[in-house]
């Protein structure tokens, strides 16, 4: 399930120029601006930010690279509105420069939370693709086997821009789902890191 760091960026000026057309528009189907609730569990794929985690202290020096992960997520949606929560288990971290030799070390696990508006600019298919964008937080924690960095790597969080695109099919109630998301960090003022999830989910309207 790999997919290249560049994916996630091209997507970036992509979703912009068809959330600006899905506002243009106003086309969105039915099924999703009446009232109610949809609640989405997924399953699927996390790769983690392109940006090793830099250790340097002392005589322990080098880089830590996360590898991807199983992810878990939900979604909740009502009309254009929607709540994402992201969780990505147990990445390996493994170790280059000085600290290893690119042996798994430790562990990484991501929770991301975001806000995000949702457009169908073809209103009205059964099969219906979207793109999506909003605001996010996410949140690093790290596990090591070496007590040394343990105690140097401490827990991160970062405000994000959300956005992604997908496709869904409904028959009444229930539907299926395929969508690729990314969290984009904002890291001492620029925005840099990028954390994926390939997903597919279960659409069930309540």
């Amino acid at each position: 399930m790999n997919w290249s760091p560049g994916t996630s960026r091209a997507m970036g000026p992509l979703a912009a120029c068809v959330l600006m057309a899905g506002c243009a528009t106003g086309r969105v189907s039915d099924e999703h601006t009446r009232p109610g609730l949809t609640i989405t569990p997924q399953i699927g794929a996390y790769r983690p930010g392109d940006k090793a985690i830099e250790v340097a202290e002392g005589a322990i020096q080098g880089d830590l690279e996360k590898d991807h992960a199983l992810a878990l997520g939900v979604t909740a949606e009502s009309g254009i509105f929607r709540g994402t929560l992201m969780y990505a288990t147990n990445a390996e971290i493994s170790a280059e420069g000085g600290i290893g030799d690119s042996e798994d070390i430790g562990e990484g696990r991501m929770l991301g939370v975001a806000g995000d508006l949702v457009f169908r600019p073809f209103g009205g298919l059964p099969i219906q693709p979207y793109v999506l964008g909003g605001l996010g937080w996410k949140n690093f924690e790290y596990s090591f086997e070496d007590d040394n960095l343990e105690d140097l790597i401490e827990s991160e969080s970062f405000f994000s821009l959300h956005y992604g695109a997908g496709i869904e099919a409904m028959l009444g109630r229930v539907g299926i789902m395929l969508e690729l998301t990314d969290f984009l960090s904002l890291e001492d003022k620029e925005f840099g890191r990028n954390d994926s999830f390939l997903m597919t989910g279960l659409r069930i309207r309540l």
